[in-house]
């Protein structure tokens, strides 16, 4: 008897943590047994092949199903092609702040009935708050696949690495500090591929993690804390779950002064250097993409028990 089907829509530039993490739910519902996940890749999408399970099947046009899965803009295009979700079990991923930002294009999509799940419990807790979600919300904390990344640490050179596609100005004069103060500086504010960007923060004694200030978690703060980099990072409502200013990484604003003196102070700091990187291997070993798919899976038998077997 074929497996009910869980469609998934999505459009995939390239390497953003976002797309990423919905290929890791559509493996997890893979791994479930009790949906056979179906996806609709949006023209002009980059090839995902390899981060998706086998029994994955692709669509070339969104179909009814049993039940959805969305995040941020989805439904648009669901309701392009005139499928109603209404009578049909709808999990809604919500990986930012900006979903609670009366205006933005992804406001309104709050008042439709889901089941919500929050990257991060900071996201969760300002969601229920807000009291604008149609449905449970609830918070998995983002995983990484940790086995795949192992084999990329390494003991890291005396360089700075700068996450800055999201801040591109401002990672441009994050750098400029640097090397004006003598630091070998790999800044990358271009798309290139997952793996480029990992073995670059492996290859890093430290890493400057720039993200938009309405990011509901941030995984490159975390990768670089699991491949033994340590984390310089300007506050934000999401990463700071799990940054820690002077305990899991140092936290600053989003001035370039500030990120380049407390990149410097890390660099020329072996000690806390190490502790920083001690306590991120800490922290990335608690968000294991096991632990994430053991919490969806719950949630599953939780909230869809129509199609538990």
């Amino acid at each position: 008897m074929p497996r009910p089907a869980m469609l998934f829509v999505r459009y995939f530039p390239g390497l953003l943590g976002g797309g990423l993490k919905i290929f890791d739910y559509i493996g997890h519902v893979a791994a479930s047994q009790r949906f056979e996940p179906v996806l609709h890749l949006r023209p002009g999408s980059a090839d995902p092949a390899r981060y998706l399970p086998a029994s994955v099947r692709l669509v070339d046009r969104p179909v009814p199903a049993d039940a959805y899965f969305l995040a941020g803009a989805d439904w648009r295009f669901l309701d392009e092609a005139g499928i109603d979700t209404r009578e049909r079990p709808v999990i809604n991923l919500i990986q930012g702040f900006r979903h609670l930002r009366p205006g933005d294009r992804n406001h309104e999509f709050l008042s439709r009935p889901a089941l919500r799940i929050c990257v991060s419990e900071a996201l969760a807790t300002a969601l229920h708050a807000s009291g604008r979600a149609n449905g449970p919300v609830v918070a998995v904390p983002n995983g990484l696949d940790l086995v795949a990344l192992e084999p990329l640490r390494c003991e890291a050179s005396e360089r700075v690495f700068i996450a800055g596609l999201k801040h591109v100005a401002l990672a441009r004069v994050v750098a400029e500090r640097l090397l004006d103060a003598g630091v070998d500086v790999d800044c990358c504010v271009e798309r290139v591929s997952r793996d480029e960007f990992l073995a670059r923060i492996a290859a890093c004694a430290v890493t400057v993690a720039l993200p938009f200030d309405f990011e509901g978690f941030y995984l490159p703060a975390l990768e670089a804390m699991a491949l033994g980099s340590a984390v310089v990072i300007p506050h934000a409502p999401g990463p700071a779950t799990y940054c820690v200013d002077g305990e899991t990484a140092m936290v600053t604003s989003y001035e370039a002064d500030e990120l380049a003196a407390s990149a410097l102070r890390v660099l020329n700091d072996r000690t806390l250097r190490f502790a920083l990187r001690a306590a991120g291997r800490r922290v990335a070993h608690e968000h294991s993409l096991e632990r994430e798919r053991a919490a969806f899976h719950a949630l599953l038998e939780r909230h869809l028990p129509e199609f538990v077997a």
